[in-house]
């Protein structure tokens, strides 16, 4: 497991409070339920298909972005039954995500949806799950010894570094998706 950033640490060490509801709803609704049915029902396949099997991605940008709301419902480091239970639950979800996308491929045979999943699950599901948490610890670390940014530029280029890395994540997975969905196996 990463090591965990002195922020994060702080924040998850502190009682349950009114934000940690607010980004509790903001996860399970905004995040896990609206914006999934919204692209399904108005959004290509591949779009939907990458935004669902990557809602942990998403809980991960809020919860190192903004750890006072986020932290305590998606996090690898969180050890709090809650915790455990949200970070699981959004876990499954995703997994969800990669296991419709394999149910779903037509024309295809059993081995090979069995393998597109095996592969989705690895690159859109393994890979970021740990290396997310891991690339932003490091680049923390990075900015933290710089002494010439200050702390408002950290904040925004943890933020900007944070976004990047995991959109350079979902980029990889979508065209993933796209090149998995041509593939003849």
């Amino acid at each position: 497991m990463p090591a965990i950033p002195d922020r994060l640490k702080k924040q998850l060490e502190t009682p349950y409070d009114k934000a940690d509801v607010i980004g509790f709803i903001i996860i399970y609704t905004l995040v896990v339920a609206i914006v999934p049915y919204i692209l399904f029902h108005y959004a290509p396949f591949s779009i939907f298909i990458t935004y669902f099997a990557n809602v942990d991605i998403v809980a991960n940008i809020l919860s190192v972005n903004f750890p006072n709301y986020f932290v305590k419902w998606y996090s690898v480091y969180n050890d709090t039954l809650r915790g455990y239970l949200s970070f699981n639950i959004i876990s499954v979800i995703a997994l969800s995500g990669i296991f419709y996308f394999g149910l779903v491929a037509k024309g295809r045979s059993n081995y090979e949806k069995w393998a597109i999943m095996i592969i989705m699950s690895i690159v859109t599901w393994t890979l970021p799950t740990l290396g997310i948490p891991f690339m932003n610890h490091k680049v923390e670390d990075f900015l933290e010894r710089n002494d010439n940014i200050t702390s408002e530029q950290y904040g925004t280029y943890r933020f900007f570094i944070t976004i990047l890395i995991s959109f350079l994540f979902l980029q990889f997975e979508w065209v993933a998706v796209g090149y998995i969905e041509r593939l003849k196996l």
